[in-house]
Parts: structure tokens; C-alpha cells; sequence
């Protein structure tokens, strides 16, 4: 029988249980990695490096990962009905800020 989605195989639990053993009972991967993220990310704003900020931005990405659903990509077609190409166009307009008297 096929064992239900998102339940760990025995290379899993054999693993993580071995890490337990070796770094606490307490001891989670993604706790881990968001704990190394938060240092990652205190570096980077200390030190204003590209490879830092690059580095914190990794670490985050890979907590991201194990938290936050995937977004799907989305295929859109621009073809228009007739079969044909055509330019998609996107006009941008100014908004002016509401009339206030604060505002100079």
C-alpha cells in the first residue's frame, strides 16, 4: 500500500532522526536554515555587499521554499481571435495626488 502524501519514506526519518540525535531532539532543518537566514540577513544589511544581500536573498528563498506555496505559472495567449499576433499595448497614466493643502 502506497503511503500518504507528505509522509516521510525510511531514508527520511532514518535521517532526520539521526540528526536529532546528533543536534538535539529539537533540532528542525527549516528552523535551521531561517535561523542561518536571519544572520544571513543581518550581515547583509551591515555590510551592503551584492554578495551578501545576493547570499541573504538565497537563504530566504530556500526557507521560502519549505513555507510558502509555489506559484503556478501562467501561459497567456496573444494571439487575438482571428489567428493573428498582435502587439499587446499598456498605457500608463498619471494620477495626481488629491487636491490638499498640505501637499507642496
Amino acid at each position: 500500500m502506497a503511503r500518504p502524501q507528505g509522509s516521510m519514506n525510511k531514508n527520511k526519518r532514518g535521517l532526520l532522526a539521526q540528526l536529532k540525535r546528533q543536534y538535539g531532539d529539537d533540532f528542525n532543518p527549516i528552523m535551521k536554515m531561517a535561523e542561518h537566514a536571519v544572520t544571513l540577513h543581518e550581515v547583509a544589511v551591515q555590510s551592503k555587499t551584492r554578495d551578501d544581500i545576493k547570499a541573504s536573498l538565497d537563504a530566504w528563498g530556500k526557507v521560502a521554499e519549505y513555507t510558502e506555496p509555489k506559484l503556478k505559472a501562467l501561459e497567456v495567449d496573444l494571439t487575438s481571435s482571428d489567428g493573428t499576433m498582435s502587439p499587446t499595448v499598456i498605457e500608463l497614466i498619471p494620477r495626481l495626488p488629491p487636491d490638499d493643502s498640505s501637499f507642496h
